[in-house]
């Protein structure tokens, strides 16, 4: 019954009947109780896009900083040790944005900040580095170091997840030709760099990625074959981008677009999520 709840609640926000705001308040006042692993896993994921994807423009500052502290706290009134602690901990790493914050992940990963029950493990060590790459506090050097501690396919699959979080646009341009240029690129790791490239916060450098997804389009899925394209055409569209400029774009793009009908379909599908997100945010402004 809870998981029909949580679900009605997230269908509400993403059809604009529900403000990002309510939704996100929501669920820090009540996924601490959660003991089901779909809600414990999933609506964190929700709550992020909401905060990301679905917050007017004016708000989404204070939002942010409202679901960072927010998992802050969850971190600590988490029973120790426990399945919601390290969920917590791993969405604490990538919300984290005030300098205090990036602190406390820079401390987990010294072992300067220890937290009762919170094993950092392989895997929360690979998220928290993740997350200080993607607010330009760590490297290529940084990477390479954690890497030497993790040195499997698992640990070079996160690092270049690591790589392709990074706001500069050199890391951008060297994820981009692995994920959307090299068939060479081994499916996992197309992945993990896929799924890490779109991110808030850094629009100035994602912005050159509007037209070059477009032009990629017509050639990706010879480039990179059906299920390799496919992902990454699903997953690279400028979702953070969102604004009616880009609705324009892409509808005038579609007008005369020649490309595989699979490969198109990603891009309506893409148009479509942008038109709800705008609005969410129109909601989420009143």
């Amino acid at each position: 019954a809870r998981a029909i709840l949580w679900g009605a609640a997230w269908d509400m926000t993403r059809d604009a009947e529900m403000t990002a705001r309510d939704f996100v308040a929501l669920v820090l006042g009540n996924i601490g109780a959660e003991t089901d692993s779909w809600g414990l896993t999933r609506i964190p994921v929700f709550a992020a896009q909401a905060v990301a994807s679905f917050s007017a423009p004016e708000h989404r500052s204070a939002l942010k900083a409202e679901w960072q502290q927010g998992l802050r706290r969850l971190v600590d009134e988490a029973e120790p040790g426990s399945d919601q602690q390290l969920t917590f901990a791993r969405c604490f790493a990538s919300a984290a944005r005030s300098d205090e914050a990036l602190s406390e992940l820079e401390a987990l990963l010294d072992g300067s900040l220890v937290i009762e029950g919170l094993a950092v493990d392989t895997d929360l060590r690979w998220a928290v580095l993740t997350g200080l790459a993607a607010r330009g506090r760590a490297d290529d050097a940084r990477i390479d170091d954690e890497l030497t501690r993790d040195n499997t396919i698992s640990g070079k699959e996160n690092a270049a997840a690591a790589r392709a979080a990074m706001p500069t646009a050199e890391a951008k341009e060297r994820a981009w030709k692995q994920a959307m240029l090299d068939p060479t690129t081994p499916n996992e790791t197309a992945r993990s760099v896929i799924l890490s490239f779109q991110r808030s916060d850094q629009e100035e450098v994602l912005a050159p990625y509007v037209d070059k997804y477009l032009a990629a389009v017509s050639t990706a899925w010879e480039t990179l074959g059906a299920h390799k394209g496919s992902t990454a055409l699903e997953y690279l569209f400028p979702k953070p981008l969102a604004s009616p400029e880009l609705l324009e774009k892409v509808d005038a793009w579609l007008t005369g677009a020649k490309a595989n009908p699979g490969a198109l379909r990603y891009v309506r599908e893409g148009r479509a999520e942008v038109a709800r997100a705008l609005a969410a945010q129109a909601k989420d402004a009143g």
